[in-house]
């Protein structure tokens, strides 16, 4: 007999997991950051089930069951998959999976995996029942030793499966194991190996656009660290050339010889406005023994920032390429926040940071001795 039925092509999926009878199964893909089956099914009685899915490239997908329980798999073109999980076995470490070795190779992964918290845990349990304080510490620090240690053969384990799966899709079981901050560059390794194959798959987009992310992040951060640490004291500050209000530049080391208090500040910052009477006085003490200011306005407009100066009274040397937050001068010295400011000694080395108020009063009484 033929049957007149509607026939599927593509990969078979075959499941039986006696402990899920009944339930309803998805194959999951990822499309615009949200989950759509790619097909779906129920389990019968004896929690058998069968799912053809379309595919005509490698392809990393969720499968998903109705109780909430949820593991990627690897699906290739032409490669039928057939999975069992037998009664009272462990989900996912416990399935059995033949005809795609990719998955296999995941589910190997979170075997061993729970080998490494199954031992870890015992040993947390013996340190427990040593109670607190400890009933005998010798032996609650071997155990504290053994924790650790176990702790950094499972975290190597997962670095090595990580590098050695780079290039497969296989690499995204590691991926509940790391850090996405701490484990950066094996993110990146991944990314960067996966995609020849990957590029089109929606869980490998998303995995890609984490990483980008955070590589601007790592990087905004290594240039954060970068400028704190020229602008440590005895390091010679960075030169900022910005013209002022007449549009004449005006080059930072053009005040050598002064001390040199460098000032960022805007027509708009009311802290900066509130805090000008007290620069304006300490400008109007030092500045005939040698004390200069140099003020980098974050303004958007020429009449904002000439109006603020000519109120405030502040007669020093002022620049800025109104440029707002994206100013040049605040560029160069990774300023997010203003009131900001930095000293500086005859030479341009930097004496303080984010130095006013009282700080500042009491560090110019210091150097000029009145």
């Amino acid at each position: 007999m033929v049957s007149c039925g509607e026939s599927k092509e593509g990969t078979v999926l075959e499941g039986q997991f006696a402990d899920y009878a009944g339930q309803a199964v998805h194959v999951l893909a990822l499309e615009n950051n949200q989950q759509i089956a790619v097909d779906s099914t129920q389990a019968d009685g004896s929690g058998n089930f069968e799912l053809v899915l379309p595919v005509t490239k490698p392809e990393f997908y969720q499968l998903r069951f109705s109780s909430g329980q949820q593991v990627g798999i690897v699906v290739n073109p032409n490669e039928d998959i057939s999975m069992e999980l037998a009664s009272g076995k462990q989900f996912p470490h416990e399935i059995v999976s033949e005809g795609s070795a990719e998955t296999a190779t995941m589910f190997g992964f979170y075997a061993k995996c729970v080998e490494f918290e199954e031992q870890r845990n015992a040993l947390v349990q013996e340190v427990q029942a040593l109670g607190n304080p400890p009933t005998d510490q010798d032996k609650q620090r071997a155990l504290v030793e053994n924790i650790n240690q176990i702790g950094k053969h499972y975290y190597d384990y997962v670095i090595q499966y990580a590098n050695e799966q780079a290039g497969s899709p296989a690499a995204f079981a590691s991926l509940s194991k790391l850090n996405a901050q701490r484990d950066f560059e094996v993110y990146e390794t991944i990314v960067e190996k996966m995609k020849p194959a990957m590029a089109h798959n929606g869980y490998f987009k998303s995995l890609s656009q984490q990483v980008e992310t955070l590589s601007k992040q790592v990087a905004a951060q290594k240039a954060k660290k970068e400028i704190q640490e020229r602008l440590k004291p005895g390091n010679e500050a960075p030169e900022i050339v910005l013209n002022d209000p007449e549009g004449n530049p005006v080059a930072l080391s053009s005040l050598r010889g002064n001390y040199v208090l460098i000032d960022f500040w805007a027509s708009w910052c009311r802290p900066c406005r509130a805090e000008n009477p007290n620069v304006v006085s300490m400008y109007k003490k030092y500045n005939k023994k040698g004390f200069e200011i140099y003020s980098v306005s974050l303004d958007r407009t020429k009449d904002a920032w000439t109006k603020a100066i000519a109120d405030d009274g502040l007669t020093w040397t002022h620049v800025s390429d109104l440029k707002f937050w994206n100013s040049e001068g605040a560029k160069t010295y990774g300023v997010s926040s203003i009131p900001f400011t930095v000293l500086i000694d005859k030479e341009g080395k930097v004496l303080a940071s984010n130095i006013r108020g009282n700080s500042l009063r009491s560090k110019l009484q210091e150097i000029f001795g009145f």
